[in-house]
């Protein structure tokens, strides 16, 4: 196993430099509008069945992608010109990344995709010669995270904003409490500088009018004795006396409620403090909070993926004791598995899937092949063989190319005939072909069509039905092209005569 593990989705595309046009490639390749940096194409390019030697030095290389399924009113997005990378130049090997934003723009669409190679006229001689390396189709789909339902999400956004509201209420409550606190604070200090000048103006106004007294006295009585006025001044004494100790009394009070005020202020402060360091710190909830509101949800809350919604995965499994890793209903790669299915193919998917302890199912699908493989646990102790399940695929029918001037479908055309096609049908890894001819103009060993390549094994002869002439065969060769040929009981063939027969064979 590799040091780096790279997530890449590699789709492989064989093309030929030839002038012979190919119909436009579809081999179920797909791609999501949230692949990133993962949407990647491998080009295997060819010339005459031979690795085309391509590196920076002698060409320069493009790719265009466009969508095709757009309606009348919307414009075919497209990726504008990408440059390719020369991965292995001695192998003829190329390749492109599909921009994620092309991807977005085009979620749920067909898109046709085109190579170009230029030569580099680094001499200026104008050598700029420029080929197109055929056309290639795949699809772009719409991730399932993207179609969570609105509700829900509305549903956690007002959650959220109705806790916001209430600690917003409940600290601009204990704002206006505060307030209120330093506004009685400010009273009470008014009320006692009011109530201190108020004892001060009021032992001015005795101490003046005992003053004015003990003058009056004076004057009046002149020369009053000296007990006299010394009850008189020990009177002034004792009110100076008093007062002073009023004075002194309501300071005290004063300097009291100051200092439970202040420290009332104190605490609501610390409080206040508190509770905006827990909103910043915890967004105003903790982990059990969410943890508490998320669980009185039916959601699903067992992950079957990594977050990144990749398989999960699995280093040195032994399926003769696979409970030792896996525990749980999930979509896993396995590395390096142990006792499995296939042999040859310790890497692959695993999808598992748990009814509880004693009832399990296995499904396998190696790296290196599409075959897929069973396993199933129906007790404490009982686990089934593996089984591989059997395959079919059918490719339907398919327009065949024809080529060299080969006129297509001239005959029966008012009477339902059927076109020339190709079809491929692969049961249980036996592949048969199924070949459709009804072309005229042609002539004595010209390929008149041809199939793609890797569809013919072995060389393949058959008679042909034509417009009543005998003799007549076509050859089917391992490279896909088909040529007809005439016999000496033929007969003259013309280019007006034509050929209408159905063929099959097996690989």
């Amino acid at each position: 196993m590799s040091d780096v593990f790279e997530l890449n989705k590699v789709a492989t595309i064989d093309l030929e430099e030839t002038p012979y046009l190919r119909p436009i490639s579809n081999r179920g390749i797909g791609f999501y509008n949230m692949d990133k940096n993962t949407a990647q194409f491998q080009f295997i390019v060819k010339k005459n069945d031979k690795p085309l030697l391509i590196s920076g030095n002698n060409v320069k290389g493009y790719a265009f992608f466009k969508a095709k399924n757009r309606t009348q009113t919307e414009k075919a997005s497209t990726s504008g010109v990408l440059d390719i990378d020369y991965i292995n130049p001695m192998k003829g090997i190329v390749g492109v990344s599909v921009p994620q934003w092309f991807l977005k723009n085009v979620v749920n669409s067909e898109v046709l995709g085109e190579i170009y190679l230029s030569l580099n006229d680094v001499s200026k001689k104008g050598k700029d010669d420029t080929v197109v390396l055929g056309t290639f189709t795949f699809e772009v789909k719409d991730a399932l995270i993207n179609q969570l339902e609105s509700d829900i999400k509305v549903s956690y956004i007002r959650m959220f904003d109705d806790l916001k509201n209430t600690i917003e209420s409940k600290v601009e409550s204990l704002v206006n409490d505060i307030q209120s606190t330093t506004s009685m604070v400010d009273e009470v200090k008014q009320i006692i500088t009011n109530a201190v000048k108020t004892i001060n103006q009021t032992t001015d106004d005795s101490i003046k009018l005992i003053d004015d007294r003990k003058v009056s006295i004076l004057q009046d009585i002149n020369k009053q004795s000296e007990m006299a006025i010394t009850q008189i001044n020990s009177s002034k004494d004792d009110v100076d006396s008093k007062f002073k100790l009023a004075q002194s009394s309501m300071q005290n009070d004063a300097d009291l409620i100051i200092e439970e005020l202040e420290g009332t202020i104190a605490d609501a402060n610390n409080v206040i403090d508190e509770k905006v360091n827990a909103f910043k710190n915890n967004g105003a909830l903790t982990k059990d909070d969410v943890d508490s509101v998320m669980s009185s949800y039916d959601l699903q809350k067992a992950k079957l993926t990594d977050s990144n919604g990749m398989a999960i995965p699995i280093v040195d499994l032994d399926f003769n004791d696979p409970l030792k890793l896996i525990t749980k209903s999930g979509l896993y790669y396995l590395y390096n598995s142990l006792n499995g299915p296939v042999t040859s193919a310790r890497n692959g998917i695993l999808w598992a899937m748990f009814m509880g302890s004693n009832y399990i199912k296995l499904i396998f699908l190696p790296y290196n092949s599409n075959e897929i493989y069973v396993r199933s646990k129906n007790g404490a102790d009982n686990w089934l063989n593996w089984r591989r399940v059997d395959g079919f695929t059918d490719t339907g029918w398919n327009d065949l190319t024809v080529v060299n001037g080969t006129v297509p479908n001239p005959a029966y055309k008012d009477s339902e005939g059927f076109t020339s096609a190709f079809r491929i049908v692969n049961q249980n890894d036996v592949m048969t072909t199924y070949i459709r001819l009804n072309v005229g103009n042609v002539l004595n060993g010209q390929v008149i069509a041809t199939l793609p390549k890797n569809v013919v094994n072995k060389v393949q002869s058959f008679p042909v039905a034509t417009n009543g002439k005998s003799g007549c065969r076509v050859v089917v060769l391992t490279t896909g092209d088909i040529v007809f040929y005439t016999s000496g009981i033929t007969g003259e063939w013309t280019s007006e005569d034509y050929i209408y027969s159905e063929l099959r064979f097996t690989n």
